[in-house]
C-alpha cells in the first residue's frame, strides 16, 4: 500500500481492521496465539513517521481525493453560485447544488439523495437523513439556497428525488465532481470538489467563531475533533501575542 501511494491513515484504519479480524480468526481457533502474537507486532505510522515517508515516496495520495483542500474566497463562492443560466433547466439545477453545498455544507452523498419532499419552502426549511452519523437533520435554507430551490422546483415536479437521475434514481456522485472539476477548471482551481465546498463552509463559520458544539450538529459529525481542525485552520497563531 505504501509503495501504491495509499495515504497513511488508510494504511492505518486497514492495519487495524486487519487485527481486529485475526483475533476474531484466533478466538474460532483458525489463527494459533503465536500467529496472532506476531500479526499483532505490527505497528502502523505515526503522524511524524508518515510525513517522513510521504517526503521520500513519489507517490502519497491513491485515486481522486486530494490530501489538502482547495481553499475559496468570498469571491470565488460568489461567482460559484450565480455563474450558470437561469434560464435553462441545468442551470437551475448546478446553481442549487452549489447553494446547498456551500451554504449548508452538505457531503455530496447528502446532496444527491435529497428528496422533493425534504423541501419545505414555505417553511424555508430542509430535512434530510445524514448515513455518516444515522440521523435526520432539520436545517434552514440560507436566501441563496430559497431563491435557488423557488426557480427550480417546478423543474422537477412530480419526481421523487430532487435530483433525479435515470431509471427513478438520483444522480450520480461523479455527475456532481464533474460539474465541480468543470467549474474549478474555469477558475484556475485545480480538481476542485464537493468537499471543498463542505471545507468552505466549515472553516467560514470556524473563523467566525460560531459555537464548536453547534458547528459540530450542523456538519454532522460524531466527534468534535473534526470540527477542531477547522477552527485551528482558521486561527491566527499568535493573535493577541504582539505588544
Amino acid at each position: 500500500m505504501e509503495r501504491q501511494g495509499y495515504a497513511i491513515d488508510t494504511m492505518n484504519v486497514r492495519l487495524s481492521t486487519l487485527k481486529r479480524y485475526c483475533r476474531l480468526a484466533a478466538d474460532a481457533g483458525v489463527l494459533s496465539q503465536e500467529e496472532l502474537y506476531r500479526i499483532s507486532r505490527v505497528q502502523g505510522y505515526r503522524h511524524k513517521e508518515g510525513r517522513h515517508i510521504d517526503r521520500q515516496r513519489p507517490i502519497t495520495r491513491r485515486g481522486a481525493k486530494k490530501a489538502e483542500p482547495n481553499p475559496l474566497t468570498e469571491e470565488q463562492v460568489a461567482w460559484l453560485k450565480r455563474c450558470h443560466d437561469p434560464n435553462t433547466p441545468q442551470g437551475r439545477r448546478a446553481r442549487v447544488i452549489l447553494c446547498l453545498l456551500l451554504d449548508l455544507g452538505l457531503r455530496v452523498g447528502e446532496l444527491v439523495a435529497l428528496q422533493v419532499k425534504d423541501v419545505q419552502l414555505s417553511r424555508g426549511l430542509l430535512r434530510f437523513y445524514r448515513e455518516k452519523v444515522d440521523r435526520e437533520q432539520t436545517h434552514r435554507l440560507s436566501a441563496d439556497c430559497l431563491q435557488a430551490l423557488r426557480a427550480y422546483l417546478p423543474d422537477v415536479a412530480g419526481e421523487r428525488y430532487l435530483f433525479p437521475g435515470y431509471k427513478g434514481r438520483h444522480i450520480s456522485t461523479r455527475l456532481v465532481e464533474y460539474l465541480l472539476k468543470d467549474l474549478g477548471d474555469q477558475l484556475g482551481i485545480d480538481h476542485l470538489s464537493p468537499h471543498d465546498c463542505r471545507h468552505y463552509w466549515a472553516t467560514y463559520h470556524a473563523s467566525h467563531q460560531r459555537n464548536l458544539a453547534q458547528l459540530q450538529q450542523a456538519g454532522g459529525w460524531n466527534s468534535p475533533a473534526m470540527v477542531l481542525r477547522y477552527y485551528v485552520a482558521s486561527e491566527i497563531a499568535n493573535e493577541g501575542l504582539l505588544p
